[in-house]
């Protein structure tokens, strides 16, 4: 389409014809209205600040206003402010010195192109060189820079656009994508995390420094081209590293607690107090599969735990010392047991032991006998879960069994009961003198006693432990 006619310029006429004719009047404003009703800049007064009326490069941006809805007032920079106008259009890039306060603000010619080709009317906070700088541009020291812009968003080509424009105005070219590596002298990375880390590397081999957008803004606001090492992305991308290193690294514990937790899922974890006094970090390993753990302090409770489990003695009569099976389930909750059982899901129960714990004879060992052999399996050394805690998967009870078979044990009693017959001191073999069975003996009782004595401490450890755990706050907690 041929462009509008320049509309002719109104000289405002004196308030009075009457009045007596100066014969050195002030100069007044030329004012030019808008050729049509809707644009950009409808409703605006725009004024061409020290811009000549006679210059063509003056006539242009007064039809540029005009048609685009704005009214435009020109002349002595004295009448253009007198003038009242919304906006000054700066003839360059740096702040006037009027040298007195108005009320207008003050703008570039690049405001003016934005709002013409975009269409609409930008305020001139949004881009840093809209408005007019501290001082002259463009600069002496930016003469010889090519400017590569990089790592913007892929639709943001107004933002390029923008920057290329503040890259001129300082005075430095553009680099275009045919530029070569040996010509271009720095590299604008405006968004870090959109980084060709590739082209980043390459930069750095050839000593092209990389550069954040904020130093184009400051080399603007500080009229002056800033230092580059000040600026330097390597800075930015070293946190953006350590903040994803330490992001991936919280993502996989939490994948890894959420896989753990599967594994002892469903499980109730009864732990002895020699089993806990041998290996404190029993309960939190269970606890980090996604078991439940229990401990107990006495027979009876051990028993109200098993009967919180549904594991009682096969004869409510037999279960002797530990109590009786009635007695046990009337007491399940009281001993600690998590409620779970009462939802009608069947749970996995696992009972940690030491050996030395259910040698023939002891209370606990009577007690387990009287469960039924389908109940012998559930009792594992601590050894099972320290191994299913490593490998992070749950091993089979039975290679852990803290009991023997029963038909070993049978045969070790039998053959226990052979081994003793005949009095203290009676030599084994003919030939094997008393006095040297008498030494054995009591090596093999000292050695009895020393375990004991361990066996004793452990349980001690425990049964501390497990009370530890009964009141945190003796802790602290």
């Amino acid at each position: 389409p041929l462009p509008l006619p320049l509309p002719a310029p109104q000289v405002p006429s004196s308030s009075s014809s009457s009045a007596p004719v100066r014969s050195g009047p002030p100069q007044l404003a030329l004012r030019s209205p808008p050729l049509v009703a809707q644009g950009p800049f409808a409703g605006l007064t725009l004024g061409l600040l020290g811009w000549a009326p006679e210059d063509d490069v003056t006539k242009e941006m007064v039809r540029k206003i005009c048609e685009n809805g704005g009214t435009t007032v020109y002349g002595s920079a004295e009448s253009v402010l007198e003038a009242q106008v919304n906006t000054c259009i700066c003839q360059g890039y740096s702040t006037p010195d009027v040298g007195q306060k108005v009320l207008a603000n003050f703008a570039t010619i690049k405001w003016v192109d934005a709002c013409v080709a975009e269409g609409i009317c930008h305020s001139i906070t949004n881009f840093l060189h809209f408005a007019p700088g501290p001082g002259p541009l463009p600069l002496q020291d930016m003469a010889n820079c090519l400017v590569r812009i990089t790592a913007l968003g892929a639709s943001d080509n107004r933002k390029r656009t923008r920057l290329q424009e503040l890259v001129e105005v300082l005075g430095a070219k553009v680099a275009q994508q045919s530029s070569k590596w040996g010509e271009i002298t720095h590299v604008v990375c405006v968004m870090p995390e959109h980084l060709d880390r590739k082209m980043y590397e390459v930069a750095c081999k050839k000593n092209v420094p990389t550069v954040s957008v904020q130093w184009l803004f400051d080399c603007f606001s500080m009229n002056a081209r800033q230092p580059e090492a000040k600026y330097d992305v390597a800075n930015v991308l070293g946190k953006m590293d350590s903040q994803a290193k330490i992001s991936s690294e919280t993502n996989n514990l939490h994948s890894s607690r959420s896989f753990n937790a599967e594994v002892l899922s469903g499980h109730d974890v009864l732990v002895s107090p020699s089993a806990l006094g041998s290996d404190a970090r029993l309960p939190q390993m269970a606890e980090e599969l996604g078991g439940t753990v229990q401990t107990w302090r006495s027979p009876t409770e051990f028993a109200q735990l098993l009967a919180s489990c549904e594991v009682t003695p096969s004869e409510p009569s037999t279960a002797g010392t530990l109590g009786s099976s009635a007695g046990l389930a009337s007491s399940g909750a009281e001993a600690g047991g998590n409620g779970a059982r009462s939802s009608g899901k069947r749970r996995h129960v696992v009972v940690l032991l030491d050996k030395e714990e259910v040698t023939e004879g002891t209370h606990l060992a009577t007690f387990i006998a009287k469960l039924g052999t389908e109940r012998r399996e559930i009792f594992v050394v601590p050894a099972w879960l320290s191994e299913t805690f490593q490998q992070r998967r749950r091993l089979p009870l039975e290679t852990f069994a803290a009991l023997p078979p029963m038909e070993d044990s049978e045969g070790a009693a039998a053959k226990r009961q052979r081994l003793g017959s005949g009095s203290l001191g009676e030599a084994a073999y003919a030939w094997q003198p008393a006095s040297l069975k008498s030494l054995e003996e009591l090596a093999e009782d000292s050695r009895a006693r020393a375990l004991q004595s361990i066996a004793e401490q452990k349980v001690n450890e425990g049964l501390r432990l497990a009370e530890l755990r009964r009141e945190p706050s003796r802790l602290g907690g």
